[in-house]
């Protein structure tokens, strides 16, 4: 059982024995594309982070942004509105990327990839600001440093059309 309350400055001193869990591996029918999305997302946390039952969830939001990254390539090659014998209508890939983004926010919030999703409502209250705040970045030009993100959640995407597209 873990202990309540704060910790002794003894109990701080220690330092815990690194993991001996080996990484998961994706599963074999994942494209090459999501095997190393797969493999970011698991380097990038610590060992112990997935438990077997969380596999299948981080199975299903490689996959929606795999399809997501389909959809977008497909509706960026073909455009937005497509003709049929009706007229022209809304690209029936729209509905897909649609569903595979919320799919992909669903269980990437679940996983708690998201920073959003990791952060306790009661200690992001109490979390004091360094700096200019969100609105005041352009009158200052330091105010770019702040968006160097060094949280595990924005590197996933590195090496992605999505990390190129915004400078991840």
């Amino acid at each position: 059982m873990r202990q309540r309350g704060k910790k002794s400055a003894a109990a701080l001193a220690v330092v815990p024995l690194a993991s001996k869990r080996k990484l998961p591996e994706p599963p074999s029918d994942l494209p090459e594309s999501g095997a190393a999305l797969w493999k970011r997302i698991v380097s990038e946390l610590p060992p112990d982070r997935f438990r077997f039952a969380d596999l299948p969830l981080l199975e299903g939001y490689v996959r929606a942004v795999l399809l997501t990254d389909q959809a977008q390539e497909q509706l960026d090659a073909e455009g937005l509105i497509v003709e049929t014998r009706l007229g022209p209508r809304a690209h029936p890939m729209l509905a897909v990327l649609d569903s595979a983004t919320k799919r992909a926010a669903m269980l990437g919030t679940k996983l708690r990839l998201h920073p959003s999703s990791r952060m306790r409502p009661e200690s992001a209250s109490l979390q004091k600001t360094n700096g200019p705040r969100p609105w005041e970045f352009g009158a200052d030009p330091e105010g770019a440093k702040f968006f160097q993100d060094d949280d595990p959640g924005a590197r996933f995407f590195r090496g992605s059309s999505l990390a190129d597209k915004f400078g991840f």
